[in-house]
């Protein structure tokens, strides 16, 4: 799975403007302003196939109710 996610192009792309793994991986508090400007994108920007798989799922639980 983490080859999978390793070959995304967003996911590839952060990991070149963010220094490599180590720091998109970090838990400190200290975020560059590439990592805060990626975050606070909309995830439909970021990753749209992940934004439609939660708002398909999303679909899903509203009608089964």
């Amino acid at each position: 799975m983490l080859k999978r996610l390793l070959r995304r192009p967003t996911l590839q792309q952060s990991l070149k403007t963010n220094h490599g793994l180590s720091s998109l991986l970090s838990r400190g508090y200290a975020s560059s302003a590439a990592q805060k400007e990626y975050l606070n994108k909309h995830l439909s920007e970021i990753d749209p196939e992940v934004f439609d798989i939660i708002e398909k799922e999303k679909k899903r639980q509203r009608e089964s109710i």
